[in-house]
């Protein structure tokens, strides 16, 4: 495989699902955030019933995350390390972007609610892949909902609309000394959580469909503010023919600052193909 082939899997980690489901096939499947803005007493009375509630959206309250990261990413036998900044708005924006040396931006990635923008810094160039034109993918209703309860460590039900309170729909079952919260009826694209005995933490999420997988983890959770974040992620995708990873170390995390430019000016950029983009990518040459 070419370097501009093998690049979209590392430079993306958290595109992994999306870049390598593109050839499966699944009925339509939409994300939810389950959010619980009851009373205190409500929230009460539904921790005792469904445990899992401090764990379905931890960091609901937040409206802007930040951090910087290292991160090993890993392609079979091939190992990359790289570092760069993490940016999050809810429901506007995720931002990636990635340096040398520490301190020159070399590329971006935002992920919007309706597409995903690859931005080459250095060579201003950048192309737009619009979640619903991805092959099969846009059938099978992959949504930036999804991703984003992903990097914000929340549960979510498969073909439920975002913003959704559905705790009851849920169950949990002791598996060792952890708890598994999965829905109880699974879609196509089946999801599982993965939480202390004491629901202190969300720990893993577990995405399966068909043959394909993806594990989510979370750990070294650090206090920020009023909330616990964790330090570290780590993302694998199991394939039959490989085996994709990425192992990030966060540290200078922020809640709710919003002093950052949320969207690249790419006025005097020169939009590309995909395909383009990855075969043009200067800091690749």
């Amino acid at each position: 495989m070419r370097h501009s082939r093998l690049f979209p899997l590392l430079i993306l980690p958290a595109l992994q699902v999306l870049l390598c489901l593109s050839s499966c096939t699944t009925p339509s499947l939409t994300a939810t955030t389950p959010t619980d803005a009851s009373s205190p007493a409500l929230a009460a009375a539904r921790r005792q019933t469904m445990p899992w509630a401090p764990i379905a959206a931890p960091l609901a309250s937040h409206h802007d995350c930040c951090a910087r990261f290292g991160v090993n990413l890993s392609y079979n036998d091939h190992v990359l390390p790289l570092k760069g900044n993490l940016r999050m708005r809810r429901g506007e924006v995720m931002q990636l972007s990635l340096t040398a040396l520490g301190m020159v931006e070399i590329a971006r990635v935002e992920f919007t609610p309706k597409a995903a923008y690859f931005i080459d810094r250095l060579g201003k160039n950048y192309a737009v892949v619009a979640y619903d034109q991805l092959p099969t993918l846009g059938q099978a209703g992959f949504t930036y909902d999804l991703l984003e309860s992903l990097l914000w460590h929340e549960l979510f039900l498969p073909g439920q609309k975002k913003g959704a309170s559905r705790l009851a729909a849920f169950v949990a079952t002791p598996v060792g000394d952890e708890m598994q919260i999965a829905p109880k009826e699974q879609k196509a694209l089946q999801a599982f959580f993965y939480s202390d005995a004491h629901y202190s933490h969300l720990l893993r999420t577990r995405l399966q469909l068909g043959p394909l997988a993806s594990t989510w983890s979370y750990d070294s959770f650090l206090p920020v503010g009023d909330s616990q974040v964790p330090a570290k992620l780590g993302i694998q995708l199991q394939t039959a023919q490989k085996a994709v990873g990425a192992d990030f170390t966060f540290s200078a995390i922020t809640l709710d600052d919003n002093s950052w430019t949320t969207r690249t000016n790419i006025a005097n950029y020169s939009v590309l193909s995909i395909d383009e983009f990855f075969q043009k990518l200067s800091f690749l040459k």
